[in-house]
């Protein structure tokens, strides 16, 4: 099986089952063209589908134990974003926080982009509340 097919697999799979978040990142867009060195202080919000995982479910074959472990320990959960949903050219930490329908907020501690040579296929994000 090929790494597109399994990033279209992923992408399918997260529309269907997952659900809708705002995703927050920082702004970057500068006020005054002449002093580009003055970015805005704005934050993005897009909405895009998730998946939330419990690290604590051993199922989920993505995380090693160890990992598992220290996201528990941590209070953290994982949420798993298709590649596409989010622009690849933004700095991990640019993205801020997930707020979720009912318009808990969760703070990504991290981000990590799952990218077998150049086929990106999921976004793993651990957040904390």
């Amino acid at each position: 099986m090929s790494h597109t097919t399994l990033a279209n697999t992923a992408s399918r799979l997260i529309e269907k089952h997952g659900r809708s978040v705002v995703l927050v990142t920082k702004g970057s867009a500068s006020p005054d063209p002449t002093k580009p060195w003055r970015t805005s202080a704005a934050e993005v919000e897009s909405t895009i589908r998730g998946v939330m995982v419990d690290p604590s479910d051993g199922s989920f074959g993505y995380i090693t134990p160890a990992e598992s472990a220290q996201l528990i320990a941590r209070g953290s959960k994982v949420f798993l974003v298709a590649a596409k949903s989010i622009d690849d050219t933004l700095p991990p930490e640019d993205l801020l926080r997930i707020r979720d329908d009912d318009n808990s907020s969760w703070r990504i501690l991290s981000a990590e982009l799952l990218r077998p040579g150049n086929v990106k296929i999921l976004w793993k994000l651990e957040v904390q509340r």
